[in-house]
């Protein structure tokens, strides 16, 4: 359902805004989401994918359409992360009523409300692996080949004392990472391949003062990451040879993305796996009690690589998102400026009125030659 719900061409028009205008890119957000950094411009367009990936687990009948409505006025209007993340959660216990059939909110209601959501939502927690869809069909780290580079440039690397996140991921390579949180996986997903998001941002990060602009990587910014590597690696005064090492690595691995990438996640239900325990929670305030079950409880969860029940979810590239709006405004950040014909009606409104105050110049110029002249007879 989520797929066909990406699919729509309103949803990816709206997408497409959250971030290219402004009222969606500068929210008020915490500084971290479950350790990792999310740029502002990027927040209102995880935040969007998380609801409708939320709608598409818990409801059927309730209105798709009135439900996108209203989570588009919630992330125009608010600006807060904590205002935004209520309302969304009381949109979602309404629209949950609605697919219900519930009228009015009292006790014996609001536990058919948590009943429910705990059912569809808690019971059967999804869990997410993100990947970009060269990688569908194949397992990198079990590539002894791919695995010895990579412990190479941590070689490197730790020799120059660089810190650096790379032995997170080697260092058991037939584990793969997992979260419950819908958001992080779009996060994740959209910033795939995790080696060169941890070999360029993660890594710049952690070794400079200066911040990054880490949408160069969600755009997949080629020269502009690049060149942020090469600039932290001749800080560190590496040699030329080790240097090359590090950066044709980060070349090789940068041409697998190519005009067939898409970002794809693995999903696996709680059912699946042994050792996951859920708590379910109660509030006086319903959507309180739902937030809590929907809130995330795992993002770095450990499966086996060699799972196989996963089936996979094919998003929108963000060129596939975009792509309606290249002709719109240049797709930049300030759409909200005046548009040409805007400021060509501006102008001649401009001149209309130099024009009419000369000719009431003239006109009292001509009044006092006159009073002169009837003066001087």
């Amino acid at each position: 359902m989520l797929e066909k719900i990406l699919n729509r061409d309103d949803v990816k028009s709206f997408l497409a805004e959250t971030i290219t205008l402004v009222k969606y890119t500068q929210k008020e957000i915490p500084n971290t989401f479950c350790e990792e950094k999310i740029p502002k411009e990027q927040y209102c367009f995880y935040q969007t994918m998380d609801a409708l990936i939320k709608y598409s687990i818990l409801c059927k009948n309730a209105s798709f359409d009135e439900y996108f409505e209203q989570l588009k006025r919630i992330l125009k209007k608010l600006q807060t992360h904590n205002d935004i993340q209520t309302a969304i959660n009381r949109l979602i216990v309404k629209t949950v009523e609605v697919e219900l059939g519930i009228k009015e909110e009292n006790d014996l209601t609001n536990q058919i409300v948590i009943k429910y959501v705990t059912s569809k939502y808690d019971d059967e927690r999804y869990f997410f692996h993100a990947l970009p869809s060269y990688l569908v069909d194949s397992d990198e780290f079990s590539n002894l080949e791919f695995v010895d580079k990579i412990n190479q440039i941590i070689k490197i690397l730790d020799q120059y004392k660089i810190n650096h996140s790379l032995k997170e991921i080697v260092k058991d390579n037939q584990m793969m990472s997992y979260t419950d949180s819908p958001f992080m996986a779009f996060f994740y997903a959209y910033n795939s391949p995790i080696i060169l998001y941890q070999l360029c941002i993660d890594l710049i990060r952690k070794n400079s003062k200066t911040e990054i602009e880490s949408n160069d990587f969600f755009y997949k910014n080629f020269d502009k990451c690049y060149n942020y590597l090469d600039s932290i690696l001749k800080k560190h005064e590496l040699p030329m040879s080790e240097r090359e090492k590090i950066l044709t690595f980060f070349e090789q691995e940068w041409k697998k993305i190519n005009e067939e990438y898409l970002p794809v996640l693995m999903v696996i239900k709680k059912t699946d796996m042994k050792k996951c325990n859920t708590s379910t929670f109660k509030d006086k305030d319903l959507a309180v009690c739902v937030m809590n079950i929907l809130d995330s409880r795992w993002n770095d969860y450990k499966l086996p690589s060699s799972i196989r029940n996963a089936y996979l979810i094919h998003l929108p590239s963000l060129k596939e998102i975009l792509k309606n709006t290249e002709n719109q405004d240049n797709n930049n950040l300030v759409k909200d400026t005046p548009s040409q014909d805007m400021l060509e009606v501006g102008d001649s409104y401009g001149n209309v009125t130099i024009v009419a105050i000369l000719g009431v110049l003239f006109i009292a110029l001509g009044v006092i030659l006159m009073i002169i002249m009837i003066e001087r007879g």
